[in-house]
């Protein structure tokens, strides 16, 4: 019994000292996990199919922030653009100047993390890429920023930073990013404006940058970790994300503002996704960590719900019709079809509850109502040719405007000549002063008709009875013999 008892402790002992040590190694999420149900969300998130360029989801999509490391991959994207257009390999070697990395960072401010770059040393520029991506090094960027501008954009070291910063606001505009403002090239300082739907966007068109993705996806290049937290746990515990690739994470200012972009595939889609203006990173005596409710909290939250939720759903195609139209007087058929002048392949969520609707506009100068049969129909007349844009449809999901694409002609509609000439003879004929003198006229053929279909009654009726009466006349008399 004794030994039982012994045996039964080793065994709850040995239980236990296993879930001590799975409790202490580093925990993985998968982003590929399905969740069906939508989660509570704490900061301002948002989601993007890079594939069908839609904001899937966002919280506090309106809100404003300072775009903090959202501005290096700005500057990032920038500087691969003129080194592609120079055709500067990124193994070339440049020398750090002083004055190119003077008054980036501050030490012991955690919106500001540097490598400690010093005049006189040499760097490739992947390495300056690199270390700007995985360690959000200030002076790597600003090394990138001053090199580009002075020798690839001939810019005076006065006007390096301003004349880059306009070539980056620029870019942001064409990108469609209306609420976007820099306020400077490294994102130091908490200046400018951006919101997190923004973000998305702008991480979207990053993520398009395959060399540049290669480098943030990296969990460490060298010595140097990445301070992405959902790819490395060398610095903070229990946020890595499986299926995670880059993008950056930091903070906009030494209070808080922090922000964590990153990418996922599932069956060959591409998603990116925000959290923006959440608190900062905690420091205490070497060891960091973030409190409830942080950015990476609702990353691991949403990337799950998001993979899960939504699913790839062809709206429309070019091929089947939306809509029939009647065709008017003298058309060669009496139908046209309207079908999408595109196909439409959107990321929808999953379910029958969230049906899609179609609403249809027409042009109003070429369709109108006739009736046929005692019911209205959209009517075009003739001529129409094959693709001539006739309206648009729009498709809507949850009472939102997912899509809208032009309608246009399947086919050519010409006018039929002997239908036209048909037409155009009942036109004269039945319309205006003629038409009333010829209504007149067929009354008095109808009324002439009639009377002379009773007359010829009568006449018959007469005729008849004459016949019937000369019968009896000639009829011989019975003579009895006896």
């Amino acid at each position: 019994m004794r030994k039982k008892t012994r045996r039964n402790i080793r065994a709850t002992a040995v239980l236990l000292l296993f879930v001590c040590l799975l409790s202490v190694l580093p925990a993985e999420v998968s982003a590929t996990g399905e969740q069906s149900t939508a989660p509570t969300l704490v900061n301002a998130t948002a989601a993007y199919c890079v594939d069908t360029a839609q904001v899937l989801t966002s919280t506090r999509g309106d809100e404003t922030f300072a775009p903090g490391v959202l501005t290096k991959l700005a500057s990032l994207m920038t500087a691969r653009d003129l080194l592609n257009d120079c055709d500067v390999p990124l193994d070339r070697e440049i020398t750090v100047k002083q004055a190119w990395v003077q008054g980036k960072y501050a030490v012991g401010d955690r919106s500001s993390p540097y490598l400690g770059l010093a005049e006189g040393e040499t760097y490739s520029l992947e390495y300056l890429f690199a270390t700007s991506l995985v360690a959000n090094a200030n002076d790597a960027c600003a090394c990138l920023v001053h090199y580009c501008a002075e020798t690839l954009m001939s810019v005076s070291p006065a006007e390096a930073e301003s004349e880059f910063l306009k070539r980056m606001n620029d870019n942001a505009k064409e990108l469609g990013l209306e609420h976007t403002v820099f306020g400077d090239t490294i994102g130091y300082g908490g200046s400018g404006t951006t919101t997190v739907t923004d973000a998305v966007r702008l991480a979207a068109a990053f993520y398009r940058r395959n060399d540049l993705v290669e480098l943030s996806n990296r969990e460490s290049y060298g010595s140097i970790h990445n301070k992405n937290y959902l790819k490395s746990s060398f610095v903070v515990d229990g946020y890595l994300l499986e299926d995670a690739v880059g993008l950056i994470a930091g903070q906009a200012t030494d209070a808080g503002n922090y922000c964590v972009l990153t990418a996922c595939e599932k069956d060959g889609i591409a998603y990116v996704f925000a959290v923006m203006g959440a608190p900062g990173a905690q420091v205490d005596g070497g060891r960091t960590w973030f409190d409830p409710g942080n950015a990476y909290e609702d990353m691991l939250k949403m990337v799950p719900y998001v993979l899960g939720h939504y699913a790839l759903k062809s709206i429309c195609d070019t091929i089947e019709p939306i809509v029939e139209l009647r065709t008017g007087e003298g058309a060669e058929t009496d139908y046209l079809m309207l079908i999408p002048a595109e196909a439409v392949e959107l990321m929808v969520p999953n379910g029958d509850d969230h049906p899609i609707t179609k609403q249809i506009t027409f042009d109003s100068e070429k369709i109108y109502e006739s009736e046929f049969n005692g019911t209205n129909h959209p009517t075009i007349d003739p001529p129409v040719k094959q693709g001539d844009v006739l309206g648009s449809v729009s498709f809507l999901q949850d009472g939102e405007v997912i899509a809208t694409v032009d309608l246009v002609a399947r086919d050519s509609i010409n006018t039929d000549a002997f239908k036209s000439v048909i037409a155009g003879l009942g036109d004269f004929l039945f319309d205006g002063a003629m038409g009333k003198l010829l209504r007149i006229v067929f009354a008095i053929i109808a009324v002439w008709i009639l009377i002379t279909i009773v007359v010829l009654i009568v006449r018959a009726v007469m005729w008849f009875r004459r016949r019937e009466k000369e019968k009896r006349k000639r009829k011989p008399k019975n003579v009895n013999k006896s």
